[in-house]
């Protein structure tokens, strides 16, 4: 008889028990120079944690990028969740990148570009 009833709440409690399950969300967009070299990658990537078909928590969101020319570097990057829903949430990467020399002694920027990456998640 004790088994029997052993048995039988654990099959109920199974049923009963959602786990959550953690994603993680992420988005890169490359940019080219006209003749076709990758200049710089902007990314974006942050964790997330569903449970019963809804989005119940946000975490580690990170900007990712790199350069992949000489004289090209990334300042001012950030990354965070800018809207949290249930439904559907938005992680936002703002980074600036920019061409030029930037040391102790010298600020030299010839070009710049301010971009944001977003990437929306659903459950």
């Amino acid at each position: 008889v004790f088994s029997f009833i052993f048995v039988l709440t654990l099959l109920l409690c199974a049923q009963t028990t959602s786990a959550a399950s953690f994603r993680t969300a992420s988005a890169y967009r490359t940019y080219k120079s006209i003749v076709g070299l990758k200049v710089f990658t902007i990314g974006v990537r942050g964790d997330y944690k569903v449970s019963k078909k809804k989005i119940v928590n946000w975490e580690n969101a990170r900007a990712i990028n790199s350069t992949h020319y000489i004289g090209w570097s990334c300042k001012k990057k950030s990354a965070k969740w800018v809207y949290k829903g249930a439904k559907s949430s938005k992680l936002r990467n703002n980074s600036q990148f920019y061409y030029g020399l930037n040391t102790q002694w010298v600020k030299l920027n010839i070009q710049s570009y301010d971009i944001e990456l977003n990437k929306t998640v659903k459950p």
